[in-house]
């Protein structure tokens, strides 16, 4: 529920850009939702999606759960104007989004 309202509160009127590229340092996140419920994100994303031309995110993980997770979700999403990737470090995500 967490990650549904930050990813629904990303807002052209709050973002006054057409192409959204984030850099999320979740290194220290615990994911706390179920396999099953990945599909509530990708419908806040594909939601995200149709607010900007293009959504580039760079997240950062350290952990193996959240690192699994992240790619659970890459690989589901059905949003064509959608990038993700999954790093180790901030310097090697900041790097990807210029």
């Amino acid at each position: 529920d967490e990650m549904i309202g930050w990813i629904d509160s990303l807002t052209p009127d709050r973002i006054p850009v057409r192409k959204l590229k984030l850099c999320d340092d979740a290194s220290d996140a615990s994911y706390m939702f179920k396999v099953d419920e990945i599909k509530h994100v990708d419908q806040a994303i594909n939601n995200l999606c149709s607010r900007f031309n293009t959504v580039q995110v760079a997240i950062v993980h350290r952990h193996p759960k959240e690192t699994a997770y992240s790619n659970l979700i890459i690989k589901t999403i059905t949003a064509t104007n959608y990038q993700q990737r999954i790093f180790s470090d901030m310097f090697n995500a900041i790097h990807w989004l210029k």
